[in-house]
């Protein structure tokens, strides 16, 4: 098997975890951040407050005391139903997101990055999708900026009011050093990626992100599965590449797989997106049978798509894909697409599919990489 960075002293390195079972006030990782590290990233799973309808916030903290200054946050959001999306900015917040819904399968998945441990601008920022009390499911970008001379060294986390239920919370630091060890068929001498016959010890469910695998169509392919992937893990990468219809101007959508079963019952999904003819708006897709993560690709020389995006199908509450992609129309414009899909089940997926609204696939490969503990 390839790893990428899962040497301790390379790749994403964890620092800190937390694993919340019930009612707790707050969470705080005091003196987790230092000069060793320049960026760190955040992974908040299963996220559920004690009661309905609270907001969820992060404190900057340096010896366990909140940082003097006002966070400032701009933020963008879009729903699953017809209310559709919005942008704010320069609010001073400390909210990562709002409205948070305790009912059953209800719950948060963030992902984010942080650079704190500096004399200059505190920044973080944040991915997440959630399900509000309501019942609707929301998309949220925020980013947050603390201007201060103080070194950030810690963060706490906890609701508006009442407690947190549950979480499960882990921070990582990026390391500053390529490989230390090389093996004697190392090809790549300048990358976090390590190849087969790695000298030394590199046993699975360390820190960094696992290879699981990937995928790669051949022109005619209906569509592209990726069965029994989704097994070890609580965190998933699937990356795009170079994908394109052998039809003009179809759709991608990806759908969950149970065994080679694919799942066509309650797709929530909202997306933004930006192109080159300087349209810019919000689509929602309610209840579908799919869910779109590109649209009119196209098939003439360098058109197509690649993408980004991260999944828990593992969990047992609602299941969350969401990231970006960037593609080329068959218009021949470019689009920046950011896209959140919410499946309404309890159950547990081990697959992925990928398909064109019509036509076969003309070329296209899907890796999936799952993050160790």
């Amino acid at each position: 098997m390839n790893y990428l960075g899962t040497d301790t002293r390379e790749g994403l390195v964890l620092l800190g975890q937390s694993n919340i079972s019930s009612n707790t006030a707050q969470v705080a990782f005091d003196g987790i951040f230092s000069g060793t590290y320049d960026v760190y990233y955040i992974e908040i799973y299963n996220l559920v407050a004690q009661s309905d309808d609270h907001a969820f916030e992060m404190q900057f903290t340096n010896g366990g005391s909140a940082i003097s200054g006002t966070i400032k946050r701009s933020t963008r959001w879009a729903y699953t139903d017809t209310t559709g999306g919005s942008n704010a900015t320069n609010g001073s917040s400390d909210d990562i997101t709002t409205g948070l819904g305790n009912a059953t399968g209800e719950h948060a998945f963030i992902t984010g990055w942080i650079v704190p441990h500096t004399a200059n601008e505190k920044l973080a920022k944040f991915e997440l999708m959630h399900q509000l009390a309501d019942g609707t499911n929301i998309k949220i970008i925020p980013s947050f900026h603390l201007s201060s001379a103080t070194l950030c060294d810690g963060l706490d986390f906890e609701m508006s009011t009442d407690n947190i239920a549950s979480g499960d919370f882990r921070i990582y630091g990026l390391a500053k050093e390529f490989n230390h060890i090389k093996s004697l068929n190392q090809a790549t001498r300048n990358t976090n990626f390590v190849e087969d016959s790695y000298i030394g010890s590199v046993p699975t469910g360390t820190n960094g992100w696992s290879h699981i695998i990937t995928s790669t169509a051949s022109d005619g392919d209906s569509a592209i599965e990726l069965q029994n992937c989704f097994e070890n893990y609580d965190l998933y990468k699937v990356t795009l590449h170079d994908m394109k219809p052998s039809t003009d101007n179809q759709d991608l959508s990806f759908q969950w797989l149970s065994d080679s079963t694919a799942q066509t019952g309650t797709y929530k999904s909202t997306r933004y997106f930006q192109d080159g003819l300087g349209q810019e708006t919000t689509t929602l897709q309610e209840n579908q049978g799919d869910s779109v993560l590109m649209d009119g690709l196209g098939t003439n020389a360098r058109e197509g798509g690649v993408g980004t995006y991260y999944c828990n199908p593992n969990s047992t509450n609602d299941k969350y894909l969401f990231g970006r992609s960037a593609f080329k129309m068959a218009d021949g414009y470019g689009r920046a697409w950011y896209t959140g899909t919410s499946y309404d089940s309890t159950s547990s997926f081990n697959g992925l599919k990928l398909v064109f609204a019509s036509g076969n696939v003309e070329s296209g490969s899907v890796s999936v990489y799952g993050r160790n503990k």
